[in-house]
């Protein structure tokens, strides 16, 4: 029997999502800017949105 259900795993993603951890980052740039220049960080993070959006 698995241990994680598709539900128990979808909450811990968005959970990392609205919490993320910048003391263990998988990227370390993306990490230090989130953490040191939050507003630059999120207008990165939203021009890679809308272009992924657009190629859709």
């Amino acid at each position: 029997m698995p241990v994680h259900t598709v539900e128990t795993i979808l909450l811990s993603v968005i959970s990392m999502l609205s919490s993320p951890n910048d003391e263990s980052p998988a990227n370390i740039e993306a990490a230090k800017e989130w953490r040191d220049k939050y507003p630059q960080f999120k207008k990165r993070v939203q021009g890679i949105v809308r272009r992924s959006a657009d190629a859709l």
